[in-house]
């Protein structure tokens, strides 16, 4: 049941350092045992900007195999194995997961943005039941659109219809954070589960007593 008595309805959901581990390092690391080459990868995969072409769905995930393995020189093969340890990289955090189980109890909706591919974001949802719990979802990969690219934002509050200052975005960047402001949405940079739980009673408790 929406929770009514307050201003804040709707809480946005970013999803690698919120509530999925997002670490590159350790996914290259993992993937490659020779620093060398794990270092390559880091700079010519998830460091590179082809990587967001990837992520905002212009390429499909063969063709991005193609195209890294023969841009690190690697290999299919290899590459093809960065990708299997990169979903598993993508893990949920327990206490981020909490929060966000939390969320629903408080009665509010909850939508996620995230710069992710389509097919990645399909395949974490077969994985991680929690995933498909959202009211909504925005990916990069589906829109063609970026955070912090205002269109975005703009996109999730248009297709479900939300109230911008009824909403609230958490993500792990700056950039992101200060793109959902300047649309007119309540951004919080996401620092811990426990601190976001902080903050957004902080917030509910706020409207609360303007009301009363």
């Amino acid at each position: 049941m929406m929770n009514q008595s307050t201003g804040i309805r709707n809480v946005v959901f970013d999803l690698g350092g919120v509530l999925l581990e997002w670490n590159p390092r350790q996914i290259v690391a993992r993937a490659f045992e020779d620093p060398a080459v794990a270092r390559r990868v880091l700079d010519q995969v998830f460091q590179d900007p082809d990587w967001l072409e990837f992520d905002a769905g212009n390429m499909s995930e063969p063709k991005a195999i193609r195209f890294f393995a023969g841009k690190t020189g690697l290999g299919e093969p290899a590459i093809r194995r960065l990708f299997e340890v990169y979903r598993d990289g993508l893990a949920p955090i327990p206490e981020s997961v909490a929060f966000f189980d939390a969320v629903h109890r408080m009665g509010l909706r909850r939508y996620c943005i995230s710069n992710i591919h389509h097919t990645i974001f399909t395949d974490l949802a077969r994985r991680h039941p929690f995933l498909r719990d959202f009211n909504g979802v925005v990916t990069s990969g589906r829109v063609g659109i970026l955070k912090p690219d205002l269109r975005i934002y703009e996109h999730l509050l248009t297709t479900y219809a939300l109230e911008p200052s009824a909403t609230v975005f958490f993500d792990d960047r700056t950039d992101n954070v200060q793109a959902a402001v300047n649309a007119g949405i309540h951004g919080v940079l996401f620092t811990g589960a426990e601190t976001a739980r902080q903050c957004l009673q902080r917030m509910i408790n706020t409207v609360r007593e303007d009301a009363s």
